[in-house]
């Protein structure tokens, strides 16, 4: 369903972002032992591993120098758009933050994780990650062949990892700036234990009606969100460690739009403004264990989350959960290789109240019609579900050439009372102390994204879990002076996705007003391909300078197997390239370069429109002032923007200043002021419309100090 006011607010919000993006960092520490300075403690942290490590899984970022990335302000996640297969950017109906669709899977069919648990969430609304960058020690994108206890994905997987607190000295760190403020507190608890906490806030609520003055909008509740991260680490003994993690977010804003506001011509639902707010607290408690089983992780999570929509009279919902959850998993070395088990027990509790227009559309396989011609209706959803999932990996040496991890998944839920069996392949053979040839194959699961579905009202409850299918083949070579690279070749078949069994937009088309039914409203008659190639090549950290370049061309669409009907996928978007580079040019310069190019995105065009009058029974006037119009539509994202690119470029100079580290920075936003249509928005009757670009549309540069006492 559109969420276009939620798109004016992330928009916004990312503008301010950008425009006010001077930043300054102070960092005060004080040493408890041996007169060490925090600085270098931190700047240990920071910089000194490897950068990027391509797998056959996927890539793995562990270094800390992509906090400096162009384009990143900071934000090691951000270097997500700039991997091969991965497409993060707003989809052409307007909605809100870009989450990224991994090789011609959906946004939402990702799955996260963070030090074993999982988040409520890894976004904020204005697109930087909920985590403080000096805590990310690094993270994980799996596209293919990834473990059995990852159990809920189609799409891909990301795993965040989040470093130790510091075991020798107290450190605290204050970052003051216009858009963001937060304090990280990190200290020993005697010699086996210590914590760290971290708090950051927007501040972008102070200014940001002064960005919007020519909108059509004005911020009733001005956009704000805050996270955290606590850490708690006690190495009880020489065999047990004890961790104790939290950490939350929670973002809201709501808008009003003025009285001439095109949105609300388009759609009068919509006069009443819209708002959200989403907030998610989470605490676990982890043992790593050593014994004769071998190592051993075992944990136990709380997660509560809650998502409040007000978009007028679209939709009125709150959806809260209330998760715990039990895991385990263990390494346990065999005469031939070693075999990774573990399982998980998950029991979720769901409430989702509902009053909202009854509109039967998923974005991915058809257009939505407008929401006035779908009644409004009520509905309550509260039930407990209960997950269980049992895995196991087994890595073998099969010969001197040969290796091979053989997975299978368990996966049960008393919702759906269906039980999945996921087994999974990954082979490689060395073919020669260079070059190595992969070859994957695996089945994968995830359930349900989307409350409605739960709803017999809004969705339908007798639906099952979508899965896919995986095929991939891998080849990689290491190169002399850091460099290595490889080409992924990859097959993926979905299925069991979610359509309408009668749009509404087949409704719409004679301006007919829907009522409710008794036949359920979708079905799992969706079906989805996804095929490409990834090349990549990757230079380490030497001689002063690490970098990438990716090349990635794709082929993905939809099929709705009830009709028979072939769709243009709205995220299939065929040539991907990205380049990334950093020099180090002295002690005090270093110089980065971000460039991508894609094709352009799908979209559906309009064709013309008809009105709707209050009284369709009776034969309208010239007086009739029609209440709004319905779009005809022509293919299916049957067009495509046109392609295009963005630079992105970054100045760091670091000097000290009466002995204090001082890094003062440019970092600049579309260079070339290359601009890229997201959507069109048009007038109330469909008759002319303007662009509306993705953001930024100009050269945007931000400038930043960083200091450390």
């Amino acid at each position: 369903m559109k969420k276009n006011g939620v798109k004016y607010i992330s928009f916004c919000i990312a503008s301010c972002l950008l425009s006010n993006a001077f930043v300054i960092n102070q960092t005060f520490a004080q040493t408890e032992t041996n007169g060490v300075s925090t600085n270098s403690e931190v700047e240990k942290e920071t910089e000194v591993i490897d950068v990027v490590a391509m797998r056959p899984q996927g890539i793995q970022i562990s270094s800390k120098q992509i906090t400096t990335m162009p384009g990143g302000f900071g934000d090691p996640l951000k270097a997500l758009d700039a991997l091969p297969g991965v497409v993060l950017a707003l989809p052409s109906t307007g909605s809100p933050v870009a989450q990224p669709a991994i090789r011609g899977s959906s946004p939402g069919d990702n799955q996260y994780e963070s030090d074993f648990l999982p988040v409520g969430y890894v976004f904020h609304r204005e697109g930087i990650s909920i985590f403080n960058p000096l805590l990310i020690k690094g993270f994980d994108l799996k596209t293919s062949a990834w473990s059995g206890q990852y159990n809920d994905s189609i799409g891909g997987v990301i795993s965040t990892e989040l470093r130790d607190p510091n075991f020798e000295e107290f450190n605290a760190i204050i970052d003051l700036s216009q858009i963001r403020s937060g304090i990280l507190v990190e200290s020993p608890l005697g010699s086996k234990a210590a914590f760290y906490a971290s708090y950051r806030e927007s501040l972008i609520h102070h200014f940001v009606d002064d960005v919007v003055e020519d909108e059509d909008f004005t911020f009733s509740t001005p956009p704000r969100n805050h996270d955290y991260q606590v850490k708690f680490v006690w190495d009880m003994n020489s065999k047990n460690t004890l961790r104790v993690v939290a950490t939350g977010a929670e973002d809201i804003a709501r808008i009003a739009f003025k009285e001439d506001a095109k949105e609300v011509a388009r759609n009068p639902d919509l006069a009443a403004g819209e708002g959200f707010s989403s907030k998610y607290d989470n605490v676990g408690f982890i043992l790593d264990n050593d014994s004769w089983l071998g190592e051993s992780k075992f944990a136990v999570n709380f997660l509560d989350r809650q998502i409040d929509i007000n978009e007028g009279l679209v939709e009125q919902s709150s959806f809260k959960t209330k998760d715990t959850l039990f895991k385990w998993r263990t390494k346990t070395a065999l005469d031939i290789g070693h075999l990774t088990w573990g399982g998980e027990w998950l029991n979720r509790a769901i409430t989702h109240t509902n009053n909202s227009r009854l509109l039967t559309c998923i974005p991915e396989f058809d257009t939505c019609a407008p929401s006035p011609l779908s009644p409004i209706v009520q509905d309550i959803v509260d039930v407990d579900v209960r997950f269980s999932s049992l895995y196991a990996d087994w890595y073998m040496p099969v010969t001197q050439k040969w290796d091979a991890t053989l997975t299978l998944a368990v996966n049960n839920d008393d919702f759906t009372d269906t039980t999945s069996l996921e087994p999974r392949v990954l082979a490689s053979y060395q073919l020669n102390e260079k070059q190595t040839l992969s070859f994957s194959a695996g089945k994968y699961q995830q359930w349900f994204r989307d409350p409605n579905i739960l709803s017999p009202v809004f969705g339908n409850p007798d639906l099952t879990p979508s899965d896919a299918t995986m095929l991939g083949v891998v080849f990689d070579q290491a190169m002399g002076n850091g460099f290595n690279w490889k080409v992924d070749l990859y097959y993926k078949q979905l299925n069991n996705l979610i359509v309408p069994e009668q749009s509404d937009s087949q409704m719409a088309e004679n301006g007919q007003v829907m009522t409710t039914s008794d036949v359920a409203p979708y079905s799992n008659n969706g079906e989805g391909t996804a095929w490409g190639a990834e090349f990549m090549i990757n230079k380490a950290l030497t001689d002063d300078w690490y970098g990438w370049f990716s090349l990635a061309y794709t082929k993905s669409e939809r099929k709705n197997s009830q009709t028979n009907e072939t769709i243009n996928y709205e995220f299939d978007i065929p040539v991907i390239a990205n380049l990334v580079a950093k020099y180090q040019w002295s002690d005090n310069w270093h110089f980065g370069v971000k460039w991508t190019y894609r094709s352009g995105r799908r979209y559906t065009d309009v064709l013309d429109s008809f009105p709707v009058f209050a009284n369709a029974d009776n034969p309208n006037t010239p007086s009739d002032e029609p209440l709004f119009y319905v779009p005809v539509y022509g293919e299916f994202n049957g067009q495509r923007r046109e392609s295009g690119h963005r630079l992105d470029i970054r100045v760091d100079y670091m000097t000290k200043i009466y002995g204090s580290n001082v890094n003062m920075y440019i970092d600049v936003l579309n260079v070339l002021g290359s601009q890229r249509i997201q959507e069109d928005e048009w007038n109330a009757d469909y008759t002319s419309s303007i662009p509306d670009y993705e953001f930024p549309d100009e050269m945007f540069p931000g400038l930043g100090i960083s200091m450390q006492f």
